[in-house]
């Protein structure tokens, strides 16, 4: 299928638009990639009101809107000349104008979406009154642009709001829905008194539009009571004079209510209104008002308050362990909304002296009838929010009680899935009162006994979640651990754990004790009793595991090796001071397996699957841990030699980590060569767009260190770096951008990368910075005529032209950034 050009076939365009919606997948593809690429291009928004003018289907339409939206929401629209930005403007609001009642919907919305983001660009002061007074769109399409202009710009003056008003309210009785939602948008921005009257005024529709009627009520009611704070007891008996009939609980009546409701003593009519809204912020944010208010007795309704959080709190957000094959644990906070709201009116509540009724609603979830499983869990979720918001002494009494209640329950149980729940529940308590471990350290080392005992149990989802929670706890208390004997006593019982783990939890294991280790005082002789206990046995099961490699790498060798070298690479990288005896010991060890990977590796290609995780953390390892001599040797001596032997395949990104190590410990000339020859034009040879990707960061970060050679790496750099860091480029990589230029700053590229990067620029590419580096290495005026040459042909268009065009862009490029960008989008959108 040919692409679109000029002179346009809108017919063409219709089959295109409808072939995109096919069920042949083949013919989509292409459709939309024909479509694509003529929408990218930046002089296709000249073609805009052709199509919609010649076209009747309205997808086709929809797709010419979609190249004024792309085109207004781009950064670079801001370099647009003021005569086009206004020219867009006017089509727009043209075809906005014409908007009729049968017209589609998809259609209407996207044509306010745009009128309004081209007034807010061009910053027409005059654009609401101008529509209101003069334009002649009908009334409902008025009506929703105005809510449009509140949704993308709230800065309404008070004359704009007023004639929005004014005007909605002139259509309630025709538009009654679209008035009201009007209003509600503009009516907190005019004065008390307007709003006041025409509150009045929605105030009949209130049976059939109840939500919008409640907040256009509670927006004047709060700037009635702003102005006048006495207005509100007057407020309120209108309120309950007016309102006859059984409002329906929802969010807007909570937010009605929670503007004009007394904190003491409210009307019990409305507080029961209120209490049925009680999935609404609104009836949270009054009811913490309420509870600060009113002292907590028997006649108050504090425990009623309490019963509703615990039974309806929402999900907290929950720490999520995802676990990955080398061994690593990401915490991702998921869930939780509106769970903010019930805690802190939780805070509130236990503040008032409420601490005994929450305990009771916890100890009530077992029964002699049995575990009320979501009241145990929702009494969890909300003790478990209250850490660090409440005093101290209130703190420890819940988490104590708490703690002890389901350590008791979990003992009780004897089914196990209930005993799983208990045990989640467990480790959420302890993972959520990092501030009362750390101040109570006795009850730390109750604590670490038992995720060890977590750790032990043979349940995947207990071991799971009690690894989880060790690294939570680590991370917060390491210092009151290394300054208590026996929490420290309850690691050296329990570290042995960790050699159970399989390897997706084994990592994050280690590193917690790891980052324990570091608030050790570095030199001290506790830190390294500490280190070598907990990495003892593992140092000699890896020391062990070695020979099985002298026959190869074979499957049980690597299944004998890789849990310890996780144990061990997680734990030392977490390590401030590794100048202990078994360091240099283990880097022995790692070094000898390096070189039994690559040396099996080189050999037989059909086991570089099974060796990439082993490998992968031992470079990863050594990267980090450059601050060792012992591991500088290695990186120097070892990793440095087999870079010119390594299969490619075998080269990952924390080789090319170990790689940028090695530049920036001794860059020197044959460093410098081996890594270019023997790793970067591997990796540029390869298919890996993972491989690639590193290479572009590797130019970005370590080019001028490199550039101290750059008679060595010409060559490498114009032949293999650069033909990668184009298409890079054609990728949409930015980084690909940064390393062009780096080196287009050192080398002239030519005139053909200079041709490659002005064709995308002229498509509408971001790389306007590039090609002004590179323009600027093009100094004589045959490569001029080359450059204008070549864009002739590639854009089918005279020499003359592009000789034009070069020659302006050519003279721009000796200005400043900005300038040159607003030259070049003059000539993107002609």
């Amino acid at each position: 299928m040919k692409e679109i050009t000029l002179p346009l076939d809108v017919h063409y365009i219709d089959q295109l638009v409808e072939m995109s919606r096919s069920n042949d997948v083949d013919k989509i593809n292409t459709s939309q990639r024909i479509l694509s690429k003529f929408a990218s291009n930046k002089h296709s928004i000249q073609s805009v009101n052709d199509i919609i003018s010649q076209s009747s289907s309205d997808l086709t339409h929809l797709f010419a809107l979609n190249i004024f939206e792309s085109t207004i929401k781009s950064p670079e629209y801001m370099y647009y000349p003021d005569e086009l930005k206004q020219k867009i403007h006017l089509s727009i609001k043209h075809w906005h104008s014409l908007i009729g009642v049968q017209t589609n919907p998809l259609l209407y919305n996207k044509l306010i979406s745009l009128y309004v983001s081209s007034s807010i660009v061009l910053e027409d002061k005059f654009s609401i009154k101008t529509l209101l007074q003069y334009d002649e769109s009908i009334a409902f399409i008025k009506l929703k642009t105005i809510i449009e202009f509140f949704y993308q710009s709230v800065d309404f003056s008070s004359s704009e709001a007023l004639l929005c008003i004014q005007y909605s309210a002139s259509h309630l009785s025709d538009l009654t829905l679209l008035s009201l939602k009007t209003i509600e948008k503009t009516i907190s921005f005019v004065n008390p008194q307007t709003s006041g009257v025409i509150a009045m005024n929605c105030l009949n529709y209130i049976q059939q539009y109840q939500e919008e009627v409640l907040i256009i009520l509670a927006e004047t009611f709060h700037n009635i009571i702003q102005s006048n704070p006495q207005s509100k007891v007057d407020i309120l008996n209108q309120f309950i004079n007016k309102i006859t009939f059984s409002l329906r609980p929802s969010n807007e009546l909570a937010l009605c209510l929670n503007e004009i409701l007394p904190e003491t003593d409210p009307p019990s009519q409305l507080f029961e209104l209120m209490m049925k809204c009680s999935s609404s912020k609104y009836c949270m944010k009054y009811l913490r008002r309420y509870c600060k208010a009113t002292p907590m007795t028997v006649h108050s309704y504090h425990i009623r308050i309490l019963e509703i959080i615990l039974n309806e709190i929402p999900q907290p957000p929950n720490t999520l362990f995802i676990n990955k094959d080398d061994g690593f644990i990401e915490n991702v906070e998921a869930g939780g909304i509106d769970y903010d709201q019930f805690i802190r009116t939780l805070v509130v509540l236990c503040e008032s002296g409420i601490t005994e009724e929450l305990i009771d609603h916890l100890t009530s979830s077992s029964t002699a009838d049995g575990l009320d499983e979501l009241k145990l869990i929702k009494t969890i979720w909300a003790i478990t929010g209250i850490s660090g918001k409440v005093v101290y002494k209130t703190e420890s009494i819940i988490f104590t009680r708490s703690l002890t209640f389901l350590l008791t329950l979990f003992g009780e149980q004897t089914e196990s899935n209930k005993q799983e729940l208990i045990a989640q529940l467990v480790m959420a308590l302890i993972s959520k009162f990092p501030r009362f471990l750390c101040h109570k350290s006795e009850i730390l080392g109750v604590v670490l006994h038992k995720i060890f005992e977590f750790v032990n149990d043979p349940r995947l989802i207990i071991e799971r979640t009690a690894v989880g929670t060790l690294v939570k706890v680590c991370y917060s208390c390491s210092e009151t651990i290394t300054n208590n004997i026996k929490c420290i006593n309850e690691i050296y019982k329990g570290c042995t754990s960790g050699e159970k783990l399989p390897n997706t939890l084994r990592g994050g294991f280690y590193d917690a004790l790891g980052v324990v280790s570091q608030s050790f005082s570095q030199t001290e002789q506790m830190y390294y009793d500490y280190v070598g206990m907990v990495i003892e046995n593992s140092f000699i099961k890896f020391k062990e595991s070695i020979p099985y490699f002298n026959n190869g790498v074979t499957p049980y060798a690597i299944q004998m090796a890789l849990p310890h070298l996780i144990s061990l690479t997680h734990f030392l990288a977490q390590c401030k001071n590794i100048s202990f005896p078994l360091f240099p010991q283990i880097v022995v060890l790692m070094r000898e397996l390096y070189l039994l990977i690559i040396k099996s590796a080189c050999k037989d290609t059909q086991i570089i699957d099974l060796c990439k995780p082993a490998l992968s953390l031992l470079l990863t390892f050594l990267s980090k841990k450059v601050i060792s001599n012992d591991i500088r040797v290695i990186l120097i001596e070892v990793i440095f030699p087999s870079t010119t032997k390594i299969p490619v395949t075998l080269i990952t990104p924390s080789l090319l980590e170990c790689c940028c190590q090695l530049i920036e410990l001794r860059n020197s000339k044959i460093i410098i060569e081996t890594i270019f020859k023997c790793v970067i034009v591997p990796i540029t040879l390869s298919s890996s767009i993972e491989l690639h990707d590193c290479v572009f960061s590797f130019i970005k970060n370590e080019f001028n260190l490199c550039s101290d050679y750059i008679d060595i790496i010409q060559d490498t750099l114009l032949n293999a770096v650069v033909p990668v860091l184009l298409e890079g480029l054609k990728r949409d990589n930015e980084i690909a951008s940064f390393g062009l230029e780096s080196i287009a700053c050192c080398i002239p590229l030519g005139v053909d990368t200079t041709e490659f990067v002005f064709n995308l620029v002229l498509k509408g590419k971001p790389y306007i910075s590039l090609l002004k580096v590179l323009l600027n290495g093009i100094t004589t005026s045959e490569q001029l005529l080359q450059l204008s040459s070549k864009l002739s042909n590639s854009l089918h268009v005279p020499v003359g032209k592009t000789t034009e065009l070069v020659q302006t862009f050519h003279s721009h490029s000796r200005n400043a950034l900005i300038p040159f960008t607003q030259t070049v989008i003059s000539f993107q959108v002609a």
